[in-house]
């Protein structure tokens, strides 16, 4: 389940918490073309900012792991085949 909450007390920071829960319970269940959440949706999903939610995604954006398109959202460009750990593995 993507509703996994975000720990705002963890010393890992949040835009990475969101990062890893993208990775392993939204991104791993789409397809190339897929739209994601757009940002609005993951804050309220996480209960966080949408500054936090923004740094999270422009990894993806800048890793070329996403593509935004103005007007239409945000959609998977590739797969990401990147090992993360588990926010209950922390």
């Amino acid at each position: 389940e993507h509703t996994k909450k975000v720990d705002l007390n963890h010393p890992i920071p949040a835009y990475y918490q969101i990062r890893n829960l993208l990775l392993n319970n939204v991104f791993s269940k789409l397809n190339i073309g897929d739209r994601i959440p757009n940002e609005v949706e993951l804050c309220e999903l996480y209960k966080v900012s949408r500054p936090t939610v923004r740094q999270a995604l422009n990894y993806f954006v800048e890793k070329g792991y996403i593509e935004r398109t103005k007007g239409r959202g945000s959609f998977l460009k590739k797969m990401i085949k990147e090992k993360t750990k588990r926010n209950n593995d922390w």
